[in-house]
């Protein structure tokens, strides 16, 4: 299991200034860090119950962190959320959301019966 992991460094140091650049380094760390939890096995020292996968379960940091200000040097980055506005994804979280949802495929929708009790 691990506990917490992401990218706490701002996309605008990262991308040298170019706050597109650090974001896609850290979406392509976080899908590329899922596919290799998700798939990697090792039948020496992977977990038997789960394929011999080396993890099991992880989570993203962060849910909604205050991101970095340049003037404080305060915050982090990597959020899924939107700090202040909690049912707005970042461009992490919708990252996250596509990587997710690419895991599954489409929707299935299954025949719904009512049945009527007197």
């Amino acid at each position: 299991m691990i506990s917490e992991y992401g990218v706490l460094m701002p996309s605008s140091i990262l991308g040298d200034g170019d706050t597109n650049r650090g974001d896609k380094m850290v979406i392509d760390f976080m899908t590329g860090s899922f596919d290799f939890m998700l798939n990697t096995v090792d039948p020496e020292i992977g977990y038997p119950g789960d394929g011999h996968r080396l993890v099991q379960t992880w989570l993203w940091y962060s849910l909604n962190e205050e991101p970095y200000n340049n003037d404080t040097g305060q915050g982090f980055n990597g959020s899924l959320f939107v700090y202040n506005r909690p049912n707005e994804l970042t461009v992490f979280g919708r990252a996250f959301r596509d990587y997710v949802m690419g895991l599954y495929g489409s929707k299935t929708y299954l025949p719904l019966g009512m049945k009527s009790f007197r």
